[in-house]
């Protein structure tokens, strides 16, 4: 007998890292042993690649539904704050729009605020979640991106008795009621060692945190896609502001005069409310040196071959990325990386073997990485190709998958 296994999608606005990734997981995995079906609360033309292959879509629909602000994991920028003695922040907490606000109201007003949304917000969806758990025989719940969109989710697990999941992807601060909820998972899943540092710090109760990196979906060999002449040093990502592509510019203009006389490209379009970044980036890209040096891409459909025309990828994110999956994806396709020495990108790229750190948010520093790239093609050479192994050992979506999938059934043994 086959596990039906639900994932709850609560998210609304663009597709994002965390979709494709939840896309890579549920499309690996073995169909005779998972049974998978998806629950969304808008729909958009990403979910037909599910229906295609008869993963069934539920969608309820955002009206009324107070995640209707909850934004991609894209738009959502962190902060670093070190722990005080007894408290429980993370080393590293990634927040989200709004936190730092809520965060400043007295404790025992966020305590109140806290419990009133559990009430009207959380429980209503659980009980219907609780009924669609049982209509449909779910065996498992999982639950995408971070505890907080998805305390509605271990409301319904337990009031149905169904085993539930959550997928760390990106973690914002923890209030009481998750603290409170996490007590209740049956197990945590988290894309890097940052982020199981993150939420254990803030106080995460959870009786199991596992560190699942994600799989990494690269396209066949389709030939050498790197165009030939002057080198293409790249950033990739939505243009917001804690992407950094201000900082790569301030860097990238350090290397304008460089002998290889490089081409700096932006791969990525604003998303809505950030237009005047983006108009800002522009205004950098326009005034010298960098003038005429600079390509902005917009909106790519392909980014892999996107990824795959650069002579090297930079991350320049000012806050620290929880897995960074556009450097495995550069890896994976011999492209050498250079990226913050924070974050999940400095536990997949290992300095001076397959790519290089730099200090986060120090331009001369990002310069300084790039600049020994371009001046040593025998270092990029020997970079690209031992991150090409590694990314072929340890980031495949069979295995993520075959993983994910021992998971479920030592949660509900016996019905494989």
């Amino acid at each position: 007998m086959s596990l039906r296994v639900l994932f709850v999608e609560s998210s609304v606005g663009g597709v994002g890292g965390s979709l494709h990734s939840l896309w890579t997981l549920v499309s690996h995995l073995d169909q005779q042993e998972i049974q998978a079906e998806i629950l969304v609360f808008q729909e958009k033309p990403f979910w037909d690649r599910f229906r295609e292959r008869g993963i069934p879509v539920h969608v309820w629909g955002n009206a009324g539904c107070y995640r209707a602000g909850k934004t991609a994991p894209e738009d959502v920028g962190g902060e670093i704050s070190q722990p005080t003695e007894g408290s429980r922040q993370a080393a590293v907490a990634l927040t989200v729009p709004g936190s730092a606000a809520r965060l400043s109201q007295p404790a025992w007003w966020r305590a109140l605020s806290g419990l009133w949304r559990l009430i009207r917000e959380d429980l209503p969806l659980a009980w219907r979640l609780t009924r669609l758990v049982r209509s449909r025989r779910i065996s498992i719940l999982h639950a995408n991106d971070r505890l907080g969109s998805n305390r509605f989710v271990t409301l319904a697990g337990w009031l149905s008795g169904c085993p539930v999941v959550q997928h760390e992807r990106l973690v914002g601060p923890y209030g009481w009621t998750d603290v409170w909820l996490s007590g209740w998972l049956s197990e945590t899943l988290c894309v890097s060692r940052q982020v199981a540092e993150a939420i254990r710090g803030m106080g995460h109760r959870g009786r199991s945190i596992r560190v699942v990196p994600n799989g990494v979906e690269l396209p066949p060999e389709r030939g050498q896609t790197r165009v030939a002449g002057r080198p293409r040093v790249g950033i990739v990502g939505r243009l917001v502001a804690w992407k950094g592509q201000d900082l790569f510019l301030e860097a990238m203009g350090r290397l304008a005069g460089h002998d290889t006389q490089p081409l700096f490209l932006i791969i990525g379009a604003a998303p809505p409310g950030n237009e005047g970044y983006a108009a800002r980036l522009e205004d950098m890209a326009r005034q010298p040196p960098l003038e005429g040096r600079v390509e902005f891409s917009g909106h790519v459909d392909d980014p892999l071959a996107a990824i795959a025309s650069l002579s090297v990828l930079v991350v320049a994110s000012r806050t620290p990325e929880p897995f960074g999956r556009t450097v495995v994806e550069a890896m994976g396709q011999g492209i050498p990386v250079v990226v913050p020495a924070a974050g999940g990108p400095a536990e997949v790229v290992d300095h001076g073997e397959t790519g290089l750190h730099y200090p986060p948010g120090d331009a001369i520093s990002l310069a300084q990485a790039v600049e020994r790239l371009l001046d040593d093609p025998a270092l990029a050479r020997t970079m690209s190709e031992r991150g090409r192994q590694v990314v072929s050992e340890q980031y495949r979506p069979e295995d993520q998958a075959r993983t994910v999938s021992g998971i479920y059934h030592h949660l509900i043994p016996g019905e494989a």
